[in-house]
């Protein structure tokens, strides 16, 4: 493990000295992250959004860690009286990025993800802490068009591999990069 951080570190080290490195910073709303759950009941959620944060370390390749926040979530018409669950997903990715036309380019990413999410269960018992807390791999495709220099709009689907459901959900925002 060791050896595997300090390869990181050199490795990052190294990057550090390319010409074209940039850092950037972006905030985006997503649609509802409603099939990290199994169908059944009346589900009500909350919009996802967030920001993330970058560091384009080459001319095509970045390193992201974002933040978006799931909201609230009620299920309410199961068996049981249902759940309140509240949260939010952390990520981390690598991105890449293919320009197509001046102000275009074509995205693609992969990363890791954690899901922390609780609240509590509604059930006949009465009410028990639910706990809703996942982790996995995402994948992101998407494109980017660049307003000018520094700003930039932004837009993808995003696919998590949540247990026991699979979800994915479009997302869209702005960038700021320096």
């Amino acid at each position: 493990m060791r050896i595997l951080s300090a390869a990181l570190l050199l490795a990052i080290a190294s990057f550090a000295q390319a010409q074209d490195q940039r850092f950037y910073a972006g905030f985006d709303v997503g649609g509802k992250l409603d099939g990290r759950f199994d169908d059944f009941g009346k589900l009500d959620s909350d919009t996802p959004f967030g920001g993330h944060v970058g560091w384009q370390f080459t001319e095509i390749l970045s390193v992201e860690v974002g933040l978006i926040e799931v909201g609230d979530t009620t299920r309410s018409a199961a068996t049981d009286a249902g759940f309140e669950l509240d949260g939010a997903l952390y990520q981390v990715g690598l991105v890449g990025r293919i320009p197509v036309a001046e102000q275009w380019e074509l995205l693609g990413g992969i990363g890791a993800f954690r899901l922390d999410e609780d609240g509590k269960a509604l059930t006949i018992a009465g009410i028990r802490p639910f706990d809703n807390s996942d982790s996995g791999y995402f994948v992101e495709a998407g494109a980017r068009f660049r307003l000018n220099e520094d700003w930039a709009l932004r837009a993808g689907y995003r696919w998590y591999d949540f247990d026991p459901n699979s979800e994915g959900h479009v997302t869209g925002g702005v960038e700021l990069a320096w």
